[in-house]
């Protein structure tokens, strides 16, 4: 007979005393460790979180895209600050963002788009920049090859 056994996570709270008499509660998730002090704040979720846009001959009519979602799992409002590719000789472009604000247990999107101009493999990485205290620059890996 099999036994089933499961098992309980409790979330490590931690006490930092910050002067006499204060404490401030910590709680350490999957993210890092969190105050709870803080408030509401936004928890971003972005997929996915690479591309790889394979082969593709430079003759190809027609655009290699692939669409980025950002999520806000978070209570409080998300803002992206920043979409940047890292290096910008790459053969990648971002679109337009549809909002740069994103509502909590809301989305936008934009897709990436390889564009490549002569033969070879691409790697790189697209920076996305947002105010989730927690997790404040994602990074997208980008690859692609052309022929």
């Amino acid at each position: 007979m099999m036994r089933r056994s499961s098992t309980l996570s409790i979330p490590l709270l931690l006490a930092l005393g910050c002067g006499p008499g204060e404490r401030n509660y910590y709680e350490q998730g999957d993210r890092g460790v969190k105050d709870l002090d803080q408030g509401p704040t936004p928890l971003i979720f972005v997929d996915p979180d690479r591309i790889d846009f394979g082969t593709v001959g430079l003759d190809d009519d027609g655009q290699h895209a692939s669409l980025v979602t950002v999520y806000n799992l978070g209570e409080a409002d998300l803002h992206i600050q920043n979409l940047e590719i890292e290096d910008a000789d790459l053969p990648f472009v971002v679109t337009h963002i549809r909002s740069v604000l994103v509502f909590p247990e809301e989305s936008t999107s934009f897709e990436v788009i390889f564009e490549p101009e002569q033969v070879g493999a691409w790697q790189g990485l697209l920076w996305l920049e947002s105010d989730d205290p927690a997790l404040p620059v994602v990074e997208i890996e980008l690859l692609g090859e052309a022929e």
